[in-house]
């Protein structure tokens, strides 16, 4: 038999066991994080997602993915572009819930912008193969630039600290 085996014994003394008791302060730290940023960033993902998910319906994804097109919102959208706002949308959502996650939701809105200057400034041909108008670039723009810019929004931090001091009664 080892001395890993072997049951230890420690000695601890009361007032670690319950400091309370032992007339000692005990300490509760409470720590609350917001951002605005993560608010906002879950209503670009609400609204991407939604847009995308009508288009989607509209459309629908057994055929071409440049026709039909449909509006969504006074929007031009075809397949391709349910199919982008959709995986995007839901990936600026993730981005927003967790906190940890917040440069994905940044990383994907300046994706987002990106592939709408790409729109804005496709020729006719492209348009057409994407089955899309320039307004709906424009759009994309913005709300790609407002995912980046949410995600960039600092996080407040609130710290309570509630102490407690136990009383010991003497009978």
């Amino acid at each position: 038999m080892s001395v890993y085996d072997q049951p230890q014994t420690v000695a601890v003394p009361a007032e670690l066991i319950d400091p309370v008791a032992s007339g000692e302060k005990t300490t509760v730290t409470t720590v609350r994080r917001f951002s605005i940023g993560q608010l906002l960033s879950g209503i670009v993902g609400s609204i991407l997602t939604v847009f995308g998910v009508v288009a989607l319906v509209r459309t629908g994804i057994d055929g071409t993915f440049d026709r039909p097109v449909v509006d969504v919102v006074g929007l031009a959208h075809s397949s391709i572009i349910g199919l982008v706002e959709l995986g995007v949308g839901v990936l600026i959502l993730l981005g927003a819930v967790a906190r940890d996650m917040r440069a994905l939701g940044g990383f994907m809105g300046l994706l987002l912008f990106i592939f709408g200057v790409v729109v804005v400034a496709a020729s006719d041909e492209i348009l057409l193969k994407l089955g899309t108008e320039r307004t709906t670039g424009w759009f994309l723009m913005i709300m790609g630039a407002a995912a980046a810019a949410t995600a960039a929004l600092p996080t407040t931090t609130r710290t309570t600290h509630r102490v407690s001091t136990g009383q010991t009664s003497v009978s």
